[in-house]
């Protein structure tokens, strides 16, 4: 089975920039998975995204969807795909019920599959006691929720989720994800762009990190976060480290607290000893000692660095 989303070397460049916004791109999404799309302010996701929605055209590369090769504004991508914009997308003076079948009208739906499609986005989105107001007075959680409810309209295999739960309370942001839930189940394909790590973490199988323009790694979360936590241990110790603690030949390691260390170890039989050694002679005694438990977080900082971005 071909891959739902396949990029082949896209690089793109605004007109006059120094640099290509994009430079050599290559993501490959199955099919049915839920992948996120991660990367700093800046580091090209939104231009990626305008040139899968068919919004610009790359200088060089190929770009596939479900096996057919897409070229600029294919018919594929109206028919395929959908996406739900960081931005809101529909008029504040209509009501929530007014934008749903204006933009049913857009797709060209009528009578009863209309009708169908309209009961079932208004499930989805969790919309049903809302209808009959104008956006504009929505809180900003139903203000996602109509602009979900909008991107699925026309029933897309593939759904671009571009930032959908910024600035709203925990209970909308916990719908949503309940609902990206079950659009998976579904067997939905959905790329998924967000700061919130946590959430990728809940929702997304696969991921890719783009910083700069270029995919720094491309992985599924089980195995990025599994090699983060490849023999690396926590230990705590009794009193605060006075000295900064020195790397053996055979062991990393990094003062995390005054009273916490990380440790990256290739041979336990060995190292442990050695580092338990180490510390005694600095007069600290072993509190704990645990394995790691990196977050999505901790792996995406340690791959972007924490340098501030514009």
């Amino acid at each position: 089975m071909p891959a739902a989303i396949e990029l082949n070397n896209i690089s793109f460049g605004y007109p006059n920039a120094k640099v290509d916004v994009l430079n050599q791109i290559s993501i490959a999404v199955a099919e049915g998975a839920c992948f996120g799309l991660l990367g700093p302010n800046g580091a090209g996701k939104t231009t990626l995204l305008s040139i899968l929605m068919g919004l610009n055209i790359p200088s060089s590369g190929s770009y596939f969807l479900k096996g057919q090769e897409v070229s600029h504004q294919s018919s594929i991508i109206k028919t395929t795909c959908a996406i739900v914009p960081q931005d809101y997308a529909f008029y504040p003076e209509l009501t929530g019920a007014e934008n749903l079948d204006y933009f049913a009208g857009l797709y060209g739906l009528k009578n009863q599959a209309k009708k169908a499609r309209l009961r079932y986005v208004v499930e989805v989105a969790g919309l049903s006691d809302v209808l009959g107001k104008h956006a504009r007075l929505y809180s900003g959680g139903v203000k996602r929720r109509l602009n979900l409810a909008i991107g699925l309209l026309n029933n897309p295999d593939i759904l671009f989720l571009d930032e959908p739960t910024v600035g709203i309370d925990a209970q909308s942001r916990q719908f949503i994800l309940d609902s990206i839930n079950h659009l998976k189940k579904t067997g939905m394909t959905i790329m998924y762009t967000s700061h919130y790590m946590e959430e990728v973490q809940t929702v997304c199988d696969e991921l890719a990190i783009v910083d700069n323009g270029s995919v720094v790694v491309q992985s599924s979360l089980k195995a990025l976060i599994a090699e983060a936590n490849k023999n690396v241990y926590t230990v705590t110790v009794d009193k605060q480290i006075q000295n900064n603690f020195l790397s053996s030949s055979s062991y990393t390691v990094n003062q995390v607290g005054s009273d916490t260390l990380t440790v990256e170890m290739s041979d336990l039989s060995t190292d442990v000893p050695a580092l338990f050694a180490a510390l005694s002679e600095q007069g600290l005694k072993v509190n704990s000692f645990s394995k790691e438990k990196s977050t999505l977080e901790q792996v995406y900082l340690d791959l972007t660095s924490k340098a501030l971005r514009d």
